[in-house]
């Protein structure tokens, strides 16, 4: 359902290095790691929460949301960003008083009935890997990080609306975008569709490595196009940069790539409950499980935050109890949307 693709406020922590954070560089806070002095660029970066303490203007939270997840895909893809603004879509059916509709369905379909695309606006997380290739002025020179051919990522401001990300041309405002409804091209530097299952510098896989703790890398890249790729790009950390680092397999990847995890301590509008009520369903987060009540008979199907199934079994009663580990999951109830909750 809906929920269970819902956006995630997240950490993204260094396996290794609780207390580093990735975070949005936007002012080259970070310049004694990696030499850059430009405030007009915002690349991803990596901060000593102990050294850098996270403030208002500081913040080490993420806005994930899904690219990709569905048909039961064995590669979710997530679009990674910061300073999300959620327009809401709306439909306003005809009224015309010249004529008269029957049903709703029959106001739908008049060409009078206006239908607002809603979005999200962010600034997103995308692997410069493009502007290298063609030597993008805005990123010239900096988006290439060392002789070792690593690529930097930094972020955008786009538009995700369906199943498509919009890069949006410098000046645009969210008034204009509103307005145009998405028909007026100008406002566009480019479109990338979101509808299909192939590597996007702009979507990023959580490739997992270990069942027990849900460590991952974040991958960006693959070498031939295929999903769960020997030969591809994840992300580095660099001395103190992250970067895109390209590898012949997948074992050297997890040797040398970055473990990443991910962490909760953040109020989560969507999980801060701890009981959680779906449709005469409740689903209740606990230490270490999740008691589900009202779905005796139903198919429940959790799965963590990296897509995969943790939990899968039919309720033999109105309340059921199952171990699952610690983090946050979607729980799927037959019949009813999926919703998200943390277990601790």
């Amino acid at each position: 359902g809906d929920a269970a693709n819902a956006p995630l406020n997240l950490k993204f922590f260094r396996y290794n290095n609780p207390a580093e954070y990735l975070f949005e560089n936007y002012s080259s806070e970070n310049k004694y790691r990696d030499g850059i002095n430009d405030k007009s660029i915002s690349f991803l970066g990596v901060n000593n929460a102990y050294q850098f303490e996270e403030t208002a203007t500081r913040s080490y939270t993420m806005f994930v949301d899904t690219a990709y997840v569905r048909n039961n895909t064995r590669m979710p893809q997530y679009l990674i960003a910061v300073k999300p603004e959620v327009v809401e879509g709306d439909t306003i059916l005809c009224d015309a008083s010249t004529h008269q509709h029957k049903t709703p369905e029959e106001a739908l379909a008049c060409e009078h009935t206006q239908i607002k695309v809603g979005f999200t606006r962010a600034m997103y997380l995308f692997n410069a890997q493009d502007s290298v290739d063609v030597k993008n002025y805005d990123y010239q020179g900096k988006a290439a990080y060392g002789a070792d051919k690593y690529t930097r990522l930094a972020f955008k401001d786009a538009v995700h609306a369906q199943d498509t990300l919009y890069i949006l041309n410098p000046g645009v405002t969210t008034e204009q975008l509103i307005a145009g409804n998405f028909k007026n091209e100008d406002l566009f530097a480019d479109k990338i569709a979101l509808d299909n299952n192939k590597h996007k510098n702009v979507v990023f896989q959580f490739r997992l490595i270990d069942d027990e703790n849900n460590r991952f890398l974040i991958e960006s890249e693959s070498d031939p196009e295929m999903i769960a790729p020997e030969k591809g790009g994840w992300i580095k950390i660099q001395n103190g940069v992250p970067v895109i680092a390209r590898f012949d397999t997948f074992k050297e990847a997890i040797a040398q790539a970055e473990i990443f995890d991910v962490n909760d301590e953040i109020k989560y509008d969507a999980t801060a409950n701890d009981e959680i009520a779906v449709e005469g369903v409740s689903v209740v987060a606990g230490n270490g499980q999740v008691t589900i009540m009202g779905a005796a008979g139903k198919n429940v199907t959790i799965t963590n935050i990296l897509g995969k199934v943790v939990a899968s079994q039919v309720i033999a009663s109105d309340n059921a109890t199952i171990a699952v580990p610690a983090g946050i999951v979607a729980v799927a109830v037959e019949g009813e949307d999926a919703v998200k909750a943390i277990v601790k």
